[in-house]
């Protein structure tokens, strides 16, 4: 996944987070921890400013922005996967080729052995 793609999937979720209301009920709780006081009307205000905010936020920018990325992390997420199997394959394969290797070796031994 390229850096920008990686910065879309970063704004993309602060502007949902932007459209929630508890996100902004939070942010004035963080805000008045520092000594800023609001009324409770005047937090409903900045509430509902904050989600026609992010509202407006997400009709500026389309959502294809955020399918594109989700599509690249799957389409990469399946390489890897198809990597890893053709891996294991590879070594369950070795494995195998290995033990057939010692198997003969030691039916040869006891061939020996036995004088056939």
């Amino acid at each position: 996944m390229t850096f920008k793609e990686r910065l879309s999937l970063v704004w993309m979720f602060i502007v949902n987070r932007l459209d929630e209301r508890s996100t902004w009920r939070a942010i004035i709780a963080v805000v008045t921890v520092f000594g800023v006081s609001l009324d409770p009307n005047q937090m409903e205000k900045i509430i509902s400013a904050g989600v026609m905010i992010g509202g407006l936020l997400e009709m500026m920018f389309p959502e294809n922005n955020e399918t594109k990325v989700i599509s690249s992390i799957k389409k990469e997420k399946e390489e890897i996967k198809a990597k890893i199997k053709a891996k294991q394959d590879s070594i369950v394969e070795n494995v195998k080729d290995n033990l057939q290797d010692k198997r003969d070796e030691l039916v040869d031994k006891l061939r020996d052995k036995v004088g056939m």
